[in-house]
């Protein structure tokens, strides 16, 4: 008996200190405690973001490159990763090209779940070669892509096991896709802008219902083309998760090449929000297409003013206390954290094209927050366009008065803690408030 007890005794203590290692008490820390968040507002404010008017004609260029791989390859959906079965349409990394002067901007996005730091870092060194630093990164956030193309821990458990040659597939398909816009480049003549009302999804969070969401979308003409940089804040999980397809999900949509029309897609704030899923419905893309296209526009600026003038900026931010939640009070110890995550390189991107401003997220900051950020975009004259992907990835950025639902957006995906959404959703404004 007193052996049992003694052998009882070690495996509770052996338990209790993997638990003082690993686990710690979450205790949430307001924006005014943020010591990160002053940090950063500080280094936003001291930006300049002014634009310089450029004399020189802008011109522009867009290409894609086929990124569907060969061979065997995993799905990113639950925790054993499936090999694909099929295909159900082909994967791209989609570019479009910018120069104005002696300046050169670029804007890529891939059909993958997200932009890992890897790919990010090894595209950039590819760029940086050709003598281009201004890249701005998105993903269609597709979640029937393939994975394996992400180091580190959390990449491998999100994609599955890195393969290199994956990675380095990428690359150079996203070097290609660089070239070839590159050499297509005309004139850019006209932006135009518009947006559209999307009702047909649903917040998972508070379970509203046809939640209104824009489909937000950039018009660059040429003399004898055009191209459509298209965003939507609704997450592309049509494709039924049980089925191993390799499919862009619904960004085919505004994905695919017309005569003389060139198709792109970006995702927008992702958080939260999923589309009015039918999983037994194989035609509900089609239907959601045919919604999309007999829906009016709420917005449409035909000109935007000033298109000579282009200017981006990279902020690397001093990165936010992170530990992911595994209930409302206990969240990873910083030792779990920083194994998991390991070193991250945290940023935000603004690309100011005349009165369009984009800005890149590493986060997926919710949705709910949209409204209020375009409509401080809107006073200050400007066509608001916020993505997710841009290399950096955090978690979900949700507000904090959800913080008390049960879902894995306030939990195992919410590192960033209570007040995350709230973080970002306030360096964004401060971004815009310092627009001219």
């Amino acid at each position: 008996m007193i052996r049992f007890i003694k052998t009882l005794s070690l495996f509770f203590l052996f338990f209790l200190i993997i638990g003082f290692v690993t686990l710690s008490y979450y205790q949430p820390l307001s924006l005014v405690e943020n010591n990160s968040f002053h940090k950063n507002v500080e280094l936003i404010s001291a930006i300049n973001f002014k634009n310089k008017l450029s004399r020189n004609y802008t011109s522009i260029g867009w290409s894609r490159a086929n990124i569907t791989p060969h061979g065997k390859v995993n799905t990113t959906r639950g925790m054993v990763k499936k090999p694909f079965e099929s295909v159900l349409d082909s994967l791209f990394v989609s570019c479009i090209y910018l120069k104005s002067g002696m300046e050169e901007f670029v804007i890529v996005s891939y059909d993958l779940l997200l932009v890992t730091p890897s790919l990010a870092k090894a595209v950039r060194v590819k760029f940086q070669g050709l003598g281009i630093s201004n890249v701005y990164f998105s993903a269609s956030h597709t979640h029937s892509a393939f994975g394996n193309y992400g180091k580190g821990i959390v990449s491998e458990i999100a994609l599955g096991e890195f393969k290199q040659v994956l990675l380095d597939d990428l690359v150079n398909k996203t070097e290609l896709a660089l070239e070839q816009a590159i050499n297509k480049q005309d004139t850019l003549l006209n932006i135009s802008f518009s947006e559209k009302k999307i009702n047909r999804c649903i917040n998972r969070l508070t379970k509203a219902e046809y939640v209104d969401e824009g489909l937000r979308q950039i018009h660059f003409s040429t003399h004898k083309a055009k191209a459509i940089l298209s965003s939507l804040n609704i997450h592309p999980t049509f494709n039924w998760a049980r089925t191993q397809v390799m499919s862009k999900d619904y960004p085919r949509i505004f994905s695919k090449d017309k005569k003389n029309e060139f198709g792109m897609f970006v995702a927008g704030t992702m958080g939260s929000i999923n589309p009015i899923n039918y999983k037994i419905d194989t035609m509900q893309i089609t239907k959601f297409k045919e919604f999309i296209d007999a829906t009016g526009y709420s917005t449409y600026a035909d000109t935007i003013k000033n298109v000579e003038l282009i200017n981006f900026h990279s902020i690397q931010l001093e990165t936010p206390i992170l530990a992911p939640l595994l209930t409302e009070s206990i969240a990873a110890s910083s030792w779990l954290t920083s194994l998991l995550l390991g070193p991250l390189n945290t940023s935000i991107e603004v690309l100011r094209i005349g009165e369009v401003l984009m800005i890149a997220l590493p986060c997926e900051l919710s949705a709910e927050y949209y409204s209020e950020l375009q409509e401080l975009a809107e006073s200050k004259g400007l066509y608001l366009m916020v993505t997710s992907f841009n290399g950096s990835y955090l978690g979900y950025a949700t507000p904090s008065r959800n913080f008390e639902i049960d879902h894995s957006e306030t939990r195992n995906m919410n590192w960033l803690g209570k007040y995350g959404g709230d973080y970002f959703s306030e360096l964004v404004k401060v971004i815009i408030e310092k627009q001219s």
